[in-house]
């Protein structure tokens, strides 16, 4: 690979649009990109395919993967354990490819303590904090109590944006992806 960075982290608040923006980039740049799928003990949402969207994993199997130190970063949020496993950055060097790390800001905080010249971070910011909230409450993925946890989680994420290297306002997509787009031009991600 021709550059040193070969980790895009992209975290936002819950229903901030990473899912989205990540399924845009691997669209324009199939061969550039490799999505980590990221381990989680959560259950499955609808239509949610293991091994596809997530490794679901009991807590079991997901604290023998700590202890074991199959993972390149975990951390516990919204009650639950996520991780990204090691042969996820494996696969990605092998393929020669960039990770697109879908993640929150501990897990960015201990990837680029981890890989610090190695790592690309951008926190996409919800335009206003109503809009966020429509968006989230739009999924219709949680009950009310969780809703609240991701709220109040998300208010953290916020805060933590500013440890970002950029933030883009996740207002109208286009524009979203035409400013990531130049911000990897510049850091030669995209070459």
């Amino acid at each position: 690979m021709n550059t040193k960075k070969n980790i895009l982290i992209i975290s936002s608040v819950s229903g901030g649009g990473k899912t989205t923006i990540i399924n845009e980039l691997l669209k324009l740049f199939p061969h550039r990109f490799r999505v980590a799928i990221t381990a989680t003990t959560r259950s499955p949402r609808t239509n949610e395919i293991d091994g596809k969207h997530y490794y679901f994993l009991s807590y079991d199997k997901f604290h023998q993967m700590i202890q074991e130190n199959q993972f390149i970063e975990y951390a516990k949020v919204h009650s639950n354990f996520y991780g990204i496993p090691a042969w996820e950055l494996d696969k990605a060097i092998e393929e020669k490819k960039i990770l697109i790390l879908n993640i929150d800001y501990q897990g960015m905080r201990t990837i680029k303590k981890k890989y610090p010249s190695n790592v690309l971070s951008i926190f996409l910011m919800p335009p206003s904090k109503e809009i966020w909230l429509e968006r989230l409450k739009k999924r219709n993925t949680e009950s009310e109590e969780d809703l609240q946890i991701r709220i109040q989680e998300g208010e953290k994420e916020i805060q933590a944006a500013k440890e970002y290297d950029y933030i883009v306002i996740n207002g109208e997509l286009n524009e979203c992806i035409h400013q990531i787009v130049d911000i990897l031009k510049k850091e030669q991600m995209l070459l």
